[in-house]
């Protein structure tokens, strides 16, 4: 599930570049924007997308190139998309989706050995009985609380 960015500061935490090209139609011009220099004059709480009626940070800006005010915006998106779950790839984890389907609440464990990860799953069950519990690596299940339920184990 992706995460809707609001705010200069959000886009500048997750890494994302802004671009500005100038309204003139017969300039154009297009340049990175610096995202920390801009929070600097406006603040990190400043809305990417503009209000209705009111004046945003992109309506402001002068054109490097022509010195036309006004400079459209976008978010440059990273072509290496960032893993669902930060962590390490070749570890088996232990994860805690708690009472609802489709919301990771929590990584219980992360570990290199299958064996251990086993260990760590069945007290992971233990401790929360009634939660949806998964030992995975990547995107292989390798145990699943709810599948195992309904299959009566």
């Amino acid at each position: 599930m992706s995460r809707v960015l609001s705010t200069l500061g959000e886009a500048a935490h997750a890494k994302l570049e802004m671009i500005a090209v100038c309204h003139k139609v017969e300039c154009r011009h297009r340049q990175k924007i610096d995202l920390y220099e801009v929070m600097k004059y406006v603040g990190a709480g400043h809305k990417l997308v503009p209000d209705r009626g009111l004046v945003h940070f992109s309506e402001r800006m002068r054109c490097p190139e022509c010195k036309t005010k006004g400079m459209f915006v976008w978010m440059e998106i990273p072509l290496e998309q960032l893993p669902l779950y930060p962590g390490d790839r070749n570890a088996y984890r232990v994860l805690d989706w708690g009472l609802t389907e489709g919301r990771l609440e929590r990584e219980v464990a992360s570990i290199h050995n299958l064996e251990i990860a086993r260990a760590a799953y069945d007290a992971a069950l233990k401790a929360y009985p009634t939660h949806h519990l998964t030992l995975q690596k990547g995107a292989l299940l390798t145990k699943d609380s709810w599948a195992d339920k309904s299959k009566g184990t």
